[in-house]
């Protein structure tokens, strides 16, 4: 009932909100519920995703977002452990391959598509009411939390420095106690593509938070050794390393 709805919103090259969808489902289904939106919209959404992609359609519930334009932090393809800015600009991505197939003529989907591309702005922003409570139910793939510290510890134990696989940033070199044994973990293979499975400390790589995000900026993923590679072929290591440097000598003096 709801998937062929969201096509006719991609086909305007537009977006809608989860309130307007769950009364357009409550309208054509008949079925009226004391539940509360969040409380079962999530339901619906899944079982649109997981039929769109038995029929090979682009993520339609991209489509769905609150009254900020932005998606909710249990959407489908985003990693649990994202950003809401990560989760915008993937839902973003995936809109535009949604207007790209369904707007209605060619113009509409290049300026649907290329819209859905651009942030916003500071303009775009001015007025919006930010700081109120809610209420959100969504699924979250299960990770052990505790993977980070024995992650660190190990790394600690074996005589390295707790520093960036790739740039080889060092938190605790450029911000004293405050950042020693700071950084974060990142799994080499995501749990979206492993599903469930046995993590090994091996299958953990330490990232700054500038490379975490880099890796997950686009659609796919960049790999840990991909990204290594990226910043080599570009000459940022020994950019970070002077810029580090600097910053560490500065704090000293």
């Amino acid at each position: 009932m709801a998937l062929p709805h969201l096509i006719e919103v991609a086909r305007d090259g537009t977006t809608i909100p989860y309130k307007a969808l769950a009364n357009y489902v409550r309208e054509r289904t008949g079925i009226n519920t004391r539940q509360l939106i969040y409380q079962w919209i999530g339901d619906v959404l899944g079982e649109v995703g997981e039929e769109a992609e038995r029929r090979g359609e682009p993520h339609l519930v991209s489509l769905c977002v609150n009254i900020e334009g932005s998606v909710g932090t249990g959407y489908l393809w985003a990693p649990p452990d994202a950003t809401q800015e990560e989760r915008d600009s993937l839902a973003q991505q995936h809109r535009a391959e949604c207007y790209a197939r369904y707007a209605l003529g060619a113009e509409l989907a290049q300026t649907s598509a290329r819209d859905a591309l651009i942030p916003p702005t500071e303009d775009d922003l001015e007025g919006v009411d930010e700081g109120g409570l809610s209420v959100r139910q969504h699924l979250v793939r299960e990770r052990d939390r505790g993977l980070r510290k024995r992650k660190i510890d190990a790394v600690r134990k074996s005589g390295q420095a707790i520093e960036c696989e790739v740039c080889k940033f060092n938190f605790g070199e450029v911000y004293g106690e405050h950042g020693r044994d700071y950084c974060e973990v990142h799994h080499r293979i995501p749990l979206h593509e492993s599903g469930q499975t046995t993590t090994k400390l091996k299958d953990l790589a330490i990232l700054c938070a500038n490379c975490h995000r880099m890796i997950h900026r686009r659609n796919p993923w960049l790999t840990v050794q991909g990204l290594t590679e990226l910043v080599a072929q570009s000459g940022s290591t020994a950019r970070i390393r002077n810029a580090s440097d600097f910053q560490k000598s500065t704090r000293q003096s």
